[in-house]
């Protein structure tokens, strides 16, 4: 909990499939005509009850011994999907102490992505943090239980949802960031408050304790565009601003996108039924109150703020004082606090059960499950996608010409609201010449914007809906939304293609979560656009951020893989044993607007490689300069707060 401390109080990547361990599943094979009420449906999703997942456990506490131990079998278990090590042998940091029989603490880290893919400048980062305070003892046994849920899912193929995380993101977790502090069940480090000791609002001393100097270790080195701290000793989802010097001017430039995750993260945590409700959620210094030296403020803050200022640290051996400086694009996160519950040691009786990691309304629900949700849900919303639910199989599209009787059933990701999603397809007509068009655009909501990804059947996005919702996911049916936590939200037909064309290629494009780039007003200079990664990557084309082999690169758009025509029939069993071929490779499509065309090649079937890459380069480049004009000064450094007047 955060009390009063001392010093006061690239064109665009898509998305792949659903792939990897469980089959390489290319869109050339896969999901072909499967109905959701078919035997194979249930082959594609998995069951709940698989035998290599086992059964259903009563979450316990684990101590610094249990964490450490569990941390290197699943580095063993899962040496395809999990990188381990600590900050003392990576960056050479000191112990803070020793840890009992395990010997000197260290701050461990764990990685989760699918390695086989790697490297992917571009895959997006997030950050997990256990606990600053070491008697905040929810947040550590969270993040092991999530690792747990995300490995063991993706290798007996019982959430396809839960592999493509893996697939598609790098999970950064640190469960005992403050290692000694939690050993000795104790709030600090050596009696320094590690969530005081950040170089942001903190002129004269910070990184003093090992588990900052840990955290600012690994975020140097990387490009976090979400990040969660999970405290103890209140409820509340909290975010900037929440140091001294904004205590005036409480309104963060992405004011906006902080309200919508705030309110969408409440909602996928749940009342808890335990008699604490559902998480408040608010800026910090109105829920919670203002610090110096904050974690969350300083990752959210510390590549642009006036208050972000190097210190010289002399504690623990020294520090570099180069090692607080940043540069403009190392710390733009979202980094939310969680405190978790009014006991900073729940009951362990109010901890929950293994089975109710994705449904709240279970009553094995508890402080467990409902934060490894909002772990979950960070994951998935650190980046857009979109991906098909159901495609025609190669007998519906063996004629080429029936464009009419194709329909296409696709959900959007990894975001809030849907702005405009529509489909692009292209087909060759009778003269040879490759043509694009879109249908009509629609819009509305991804399931997390409805309450959480375990609510109820989505119905509200049928607006402008060629066809019906399909109804993937049934509202009665509890355990389908735990196998494949999205409903098919958006259905469209082609329309019919001209006399004897041929279609070549479908495409679902969305743009989503454009209010997130508006500006915040209140007490936000009217100057200072949103700075963090996360708004910027999907609201301003012009961005893009580098950090050592990191890469953030905005767009406004973002595409299924593509579905290619005729389609082959499905040979590839898409859940095999673990290890299989890697995940398909994230590939590029046209978005161009309708009725562009380009020359086929002399066979009139196929188009050139030089004409193709023309139509992706043209579309790109009139997309940045007609979206994104008035963004070529979003970015600032050195922002300055102190000499700002709210507005009346």
């Amino acid at each position: 909990m955060r009390t009063p401390g001392r010093v006061g109080v690239t064109v665009a990547v898509l998305t792949a499939l659903v792939a990897t361990a469980c089959g390489a599943v290319n869109l050339e094979t896969s999901f072909g005509g499967v109905h959701p009420d078919d035997e194979e449906f249930a082959k594609l999703v998995g069951t709940k009850h698989s035998k290599a997942q086992g059964p259903f456990r009563t979450v316990k506490y684990l101590d610094y011994g249990d964490i450490v131990d569990e941390l290197h079998r699943l580095e063993k278990d899962y040496p395809d999907l999990v990188e381990l090590y600590d900050a003392q042998a990576r960056y050479n940091l000191p112990s803070p102490g020793r840890c009992g029989s395990h010997g000197n603490c260290k701050q461990y880290v764990l990685r989760i992505t699918n390695e086989a893919t790697l490297p992917e400048p571009e895959r997006p980062e997030v950050f997990f943090s256990g606990e600053l305070h070491g008697n905040e003892r929810v947040g550590p046994t969270t993040l092991m239980e999530f690792a747990r849920l995300l490995l063991e899912s993706y290798t007996t193929c019982s959430n396809a949802w839960l592999q493509r995380l893996v697939n598609t993101r790098s999970i950064y977790i640190m469960p005992t960031t403050n290692a000694l502090g939690y050993y000795r069940n104790t709030r600090t480090e050596n009696t320094i408050d590690p969530n005081r000791d950040f170089p942001i609002d903190k002129p004269h001393s910070c990184m003093e304790t090992i588990a900052a100097r840990a955290v600012n270790e690994l975020w140097r080195e990387h490009l976090f565009q979400l990040a969660l701290t999970y405290h103890g000793g209140m409820q509340a989802i909290a975010f900037e601003w929440g140091t001294l010097t904004n205590r005036k001017f409480p309104i963060s430039p992405d004011d906006i996108a902080q309200l919508m995750l705030g309110s969408a993260m409440s909602a996928v945590a749940g009342d808890l039924h335990k008699g604490e409700g559902p998480y408040p959620h608010d800026r910090l210094n109105d829920l919670v109150y203002p610090v110096r030296g904050g974690m969350e403020d300083w990752g959210y803050a510390g590549s642009w703020a006036a208050s972000a200022k190097p210190c010289d640290p002399k504690h623990f051996f020294g520090y570099a004082k180069e090692k607080t400086q940043y540069t403009s694009d190392q710390l733009r996160a979202f980094n939310m606090l969680i405190e978790t519950s009014r006991d900073k040691t729940p009951d362990e009786g109010t901890l929950g059960t293994t089975e109710e990691m994705m449904r709240p309304e279970g009553g094995g629900d508890g402080h467990i499950p409902r934060n490894v949700r909002l772990a979950l849900f960070m994951t998935d919303l650190v980046q857009p996608y979109v991906q098909w639910v159901q495609v025609p199989d190669a007998a519906d599209s063996a004629d080429r010409d029936q464009s009419a009787t194709l329909s296409f059933a696709w959900e959007v990701g990894g975001a809030l609201f849907v702005d405009q999603t529509f489909l692009e397809y292209s087909y060759v007509d009778a003269n040879g010449t490759l043509i694009t068009q879109r249908t009509d655009a629609m819009s509305g909501r991804t399931r997390w914007n409805e309450g959480g990804v375990w609510s109820g059947h989505n119905t509200s996005n049928t607006k402008g809906v060629q066809g019906l919702d399909i109804g993937l996911v049934k509202e009665d049916d509890l355990h389908d939304r735990e196998r494949w936590p999205f409903a098919p939200a958006f259905v469209q037909t082609l329309p019919p293609l001209p006399a004897k064309a041929q279609l070549q290629e479908v495409v679902a494009i969305a743009v989503v979560d454009q209010n997130w780039g508006k500006h915040a007003g209140g007490a936000v200079p009217p100057e200072i656009p949103p700075q963090s990664h996360v708004v910027n990557a999907r609201t301003n084309a012009m961005w893009k951020a580098e950090n050592a082999d990191h890469i953030i690169t905005g767009k406004l758009q973002w595409a299924s893989d593509a579905v290619s025509f005729p389609r082959a029939t499905r040979e590839t069993p898409y859940c095999a044993s673990f290890p299989n071929a890697p995940a398909v490779k994230p590939g590029n499509a046209s978005t161009s607007g309708s009725g562009s065309s380009l020359r086929a090649s002399p066979d009139g079937t196929s188009i050139s490689g030089s004409a193709s890459a023309g139509l992706v380069f043209f579309s790109i480049l009139g997309c940045c300069i007609a979206g994104r004009l008035y963004a070529k000064a979003r970015r600032y450094d050195h922002i300055s707060y102190e000499a700002i007047e709210p507005s009346a």
